[in-house]
């Protein structure tokens, strides 16, 4: 986990969430952000994060360190 000197809380975006097969018929999760209303294209996806089964699982660990009792 990387730590950094500053930190502040972003604006509330919207996010969606798919579940697609790759090419080998393993599973992910795409979390797609779509950025703040003011943009210059309003609706286009800003970040696609997708995860595997691997990625899932450190993310599981660190929500669960970071929320103990999640």
């Amino acid at each position: 986990m990387v730590t950094k000197d500053h930190q502040r809380v972003h604006d509330i975006v919207e996010c969606g969430a798919s579940v697609f097969h790759g090419p080998s018929g393993e599973r992910f999760l795409q979390l797609d952000t779509y950025g703040r209303n003011t943009r210059k294209f309003v609706g286009d996806a800003s970040q696609s994060f997708q995860l595997d089964i691997d990625a899932a699982r450190e993310l599981k660990r660190l929500f669960e360190r970071t929320f103990p009792g999640l």
